[in-house]
């Protein structure tokens, strides 16, 4: 299933993504290109006839141990 996501930094700058769950309804995103810091996270799923619609919303740190940020 599709999924869409959206992650957010500081400064309300958003990364969108479209990601496709494999079978067992995971998936994934890089986040090797993100600076240290603060992001909000949303990802949302639009459903099927079968399966219902769902959203979320999550706090996000990102701190790679070699400095302050």
């Amino acid at each position: 299933q599709t999924v869409d996501i959206k992650i957010l930094d500081d400064s309300g700058w958003a990364n969108k993504y479209s990601v496709v769950t494999d079978e067992n309804g995971t998936a994934s995103v890089e986040l090797q290109t993100f600076e240290n810091g603060n992001y909000t996270v949303h990802a949302d799923y639009n459903g099927t006839l079968f399966l219902s619609k769902s959203n979320t919303v999550s706090n996000l740190e990102i701190d790679d141990g070699y400095g302050v940020y």
